[in-house]
């Protein structure tokens, strides 16, 4: 009866975990949001944004921020670079607290681009 009762408890604490998995961290994916927050300057230089694109495959998409697209095209295993415009993303400090329309930079990649042969 001792060894029944053991095996029951270890069933019940270790059981249930046997399909347990933990999650995947990964930056993969085909639609992006970015935001190029306030931050304190060093000296009289301001901040650019630029975002660095990569595939595993050849692709195209837009950045679209600001109610303007920036189209890109990257090759497989290669970087794309879209340079953001500061007057269209950046939140200075002024508007901290309030709530912001089309500053929010949005990546999306073209569904072709997804579509191998």
């Amino acid at each position: 009866m001792k060894n029944f009762c053991f095996l029951v408890l270890l069933f019940l604490l270790f059981g249930p975990f046997k399909k347990a998995s933990a999650q995947n961290i990964s930056n993969e994916g085909t639609d992006f949001w970015a935001v190029f927050p306030t931050h304190v300057p060093s000296g009289n230089s301001f901040a650019n944004m630029v975002i660095f694109i990569s595939a595993k495959a050849n692709s195209s998409g837009k950045v679209i921020v600001g109610g303007q697209t920036f189209n890109f095209t990257v090759k497989a295993n290669s970087i794309a670079q879209v340079n953001i415009p500061r007057n269209l993303a950046y939140i200075d400090d002024v508007n901290a607290g309030k709530v912001l329309t089309n500053k929010g930079i949005h990546i999306v990649v073209d569904a072709l681009s997804l579509i191998h042969i």
